[in-house]
């Protein structure tokens, strides 16, 4: 890519039962630590990241404008961009790069550094359901039980926790931003959530 040849890859399919049956799968690229992936000339290299396929997307552009519409909402976003594959040398699919959240996109997104990163699959009524600590990953999930418990309505003090421990701004902007993109995953699954420590 762009004049550079990578070698040992680790690639992975990604996604839940129903995508990863697709006859062309979501893919999770994670390149060596010696040679970051060069995407973009002028962009920072990345050690990973995400390329989904267009198989439910016919117009190849629903994922692109989903997290451009995060970005002018004042969102964490990640980049997307439709790329051209080609396997063997000759043309394959067309697939939508996605950013990886990592320490680079933490930066990028204004982020406080070492905060923790969850990749959740499941609702916030529990920390299980499969639930993926990304980051600080020598630490239990103690601060996201915490947040679990502050937020239930079962706690007395939920105003006051939720006003102590929640960016509510952002948090309006990403949930407008999601009903207006009709992005049903995310009540369930398919999200993650970053705890400023």
């Amino acid at each position: 890519h762009l004049g550079e040849f990578y070698d040992n890859i680790f690639v992975r399919r990604r996604g839940d039962a129903s995508s990863s049956g697709y006859p062309k799968a979501n893919l999770k690229f994670k390149f060596n630590e010696a040679q970051d992936f060069l995407y973009r000339v002028g962009e920072d290299r990345v050690n990973e990241f995400n390329l989904n396929a267009t198989w439910s997307d016919k117009s190849y552009i629903r994922r692109v404008l989903s997290w451009d519409t995060y970005r002018d909402a004042g969102s964490p976003y990640s980049l997307a961009f439709p790329m051209r594959i080609e396997q063997n040398g000759s043309f394959f699919s067309v697939a939508i790069f996605v950013e990886q959240p990592d320490e680079d996109y933490f930066e990028r997104q204004g982020l406080p550094e070492g905060g923790a990163l969850y990749k959740m699959r499941t609702q916030l009524e529990s920390t299980g359901g499969g639930t993926e600590k990304d980051t600080r990953q020598d630490e239990d999930f103690s601060d996201l039980q915490a947040l679990v418990g502050g937020v239930s309505p079962s706690n007395p003090n939920r105003g006051t926790f939720v006003f102590d421990n929640v960016d509510l701004p952002r948090m309006f902007n990403y949930l407008a931003a999601s009903v207006i993109m009709h992005e049903n995953d995310h009540m369930s699954k398919n999200y993650y959530m970053y705890r400023d420590r």
